[in-house]
């Protein structure tokens, strides 16, 4: 009989701040994190999706540079333009590298505003509407590493804060996601979200586009057509994710031309559960195969 032990948000709270910001205090809030979110230690054989991640992300993998490099929004661009060609980036308006420039910048009417050393923050600003300068400067002062619920992302430890401005693409309305995760260079399987300002959802296709019948961390929504351009989309994910052996290639598309959003190395921080759970197993077959992600991903750690 397995004794499961309770891990308070409290004392969670209190071991992040009291282990050290190296490779050893990253580990143990790593474990701390996993633990509280999955009631188990991470499997280093045979498991499932967040247990790839878990250890891809205690590795030292994240700290690579190229991995450092494509984290950062403004960056990445850079990244994109030697493997694809300038034509797959959003083009930039402004990088801001200080709190007093981001004040003093003249925003468009219509743009989306973005900390470039951050994930999940964005302001699209329309018809001219009041720039939010009091979050923007939140940015300025925030690590994502140290600071984001106390994650220890280390990909994001070294990052500068700055914002970057960019055009709205494919008009004011929110332009289609597709979350393209990559093993070993291989596009094998793509994420879609829906309605995120109201009640969010979120689907699994194959790059068959077949629907898988199980969703991530969020309740599994509507069936959408597959998208034109599909092939074009899994062929820019393959070669920007040829460098590493797993990636997320996040992509924007109106079914004819494709914009690279980010890359994302931890999906969710290994946290993000499988709906219904027991398909997750499932899941990590689908993108590591029968034999599990010890192969792929624990060669270097």
């Amino acid at each position: 009989m397995i004794m499961r032990i309770h891990i308070s948000p409290s004392f969670e709270d209190r071991i992040k701040r009291l282990m050290p910001h190296n490779d050893l205090g990253d580990r143990v809030v790593a474990i701390a994190d996993f633990y509280r979110c999955h009631g188990r230690l991470p499997k280093r054989r045979g498991g499932e999706f967040n247990d790839a991640l878990y250890w891809l992300k205690v590795s030292g993998q994240l700290k690579e540079p190229d991995r450092v490099m494509t984290t950062d929004k403004g960056l990445v661009k850079e990244y994109v333009k030697e493997h694809l060609g300038d034509e797959y980036n959003v083009p930039t308006m402004a990088i801001l590298n200080t709190r007093a420039e981001a004040r003093a910048f003249p925003y468009p009417d219509d743009c989306v505003i973005k900390p470039t050393h951050m994930s999940g923050e964005t302001i699209m600003r329309t018809t001219g509407a009041p720039v939010d300068h009091a979050r923007i400067d939140t940015w300025f002062e925030t690590n994502y590493y140290r600071d984001k619920w106390g994650w220890r992302e280390q990909n994001y430890k070294t990052l500068r804060p700055r914002v970057i401005v960019e055009p709205p693409i494919f008009g004011r309305r929110a332009a289609d996601d597709y979350k393209v995760f990559c093993v070993l260079g291989a596009p094998k399987a793509i994420q879609v979200d829906l309605d995120r300002s109201t009640r969010h959802t979120r689907c699994l296709y194959t790059t068959a586009w077949d629907l898988l019948p199980y969703s991530l961390c969020y309740p599994m929504g509507r069936r959408v057509n597959k998208p034109k351009n599909l092939d074009e989309m899994l062929s820019v994910a393959r070669r920007l994710a040829s460098g590493f052996n797993f990636v997320r290639v996040d992509l924007y598309t109106d079914g004819q031309k494709v914009y690279v959003g980010e890359l994302t190395h931890c999906h969710g921080n290994a946290q993000e559960h499988i709906c219904p759970g027991e398909r997750e197993t499932a899941f990590a077959e689908l993108l590591f195969g029968p034999g599990g992600f010890h192969r792929q991903l624990l060669a270097r750690s």
